[in-house]
């Protein structure tokens, strides 16, 4: 982590501004502050990541949710500069695909003590799905007690879950 390997967060800052990444100093001071947590929770279980894992999901209820979202990814033109001497640019809409694997306690909530397994694609909803799919079965799944798969009313999504549940095997009551 940069911020932990120079003298001042300003000198990080500078560092990541020379390799494009414009952040201020205050979501820098959160990044490192969210990431020496986790390396704190890493270490009081023996050095465990307590990720989600196989043995998590015997007898636990999981959810499973996935979503849809825009991004712009800015390419500069080669063209004139404008007025004020900055780079024309021109930017593209792409739509990633994301997913969140966790696990629930008895109360709904999302259990702290289990990192979520968080991924995404730019590939689009099948490769979002292939990606579900092969993380479901890595976890096997099926010794989950419940299974929620939560997300909103896009055709894409609701089409191919059900396609999903089939193939891991999964029966309707373990189905939410």
């Amino acid at each position: 982590m940069v911020g932990a390997a120079l003298c001042s967060l300003e000198e990080a800052q500078q560092m990541l501004q020379g390799r494009n990444c414009e952040l201020n100093i205050k979501t820098i001071r959160n990044i490192i502050k969210r990431y020496a947590i986790r390396a704190r929770l890493s270490q009081e279980h023996d050095g465990d990541a307590l990720f989600l894992d196989a043995q998590d999901v015997a007898g636990r209820r999981i959810v499973v949710s996935t979503d849809g979202g825009r991004v712009r990814i800015r390419k500069n033109k080669r063209s004139r500069k404008t007025k004020k001497g900055r780079n024309r640019y021109r930017t593209d809409w792409r739509e990633p695909k994301l997913l969140i694997i966790y696990v629930v306690d008895e109360q709904g909530r999302m259990d702290r003590q289990i990192n979520p397994f968080i991924d995404g694609t730019l590939g689009g909803p099948d490769a979002v799905f292939g990606l579900l799919k092969y993380y479901l079965k890595r976890l096997n799944i099926i010794l989950a007690d419940k299974l929620l798969f939560d997300a909103d009313g896009a055709l894409w999504i609701w089409e191919r879950a059900k396609q999903l549940m089939h193939d891991l095997g999964l029966c309707a009551d373990q189905i939410l």
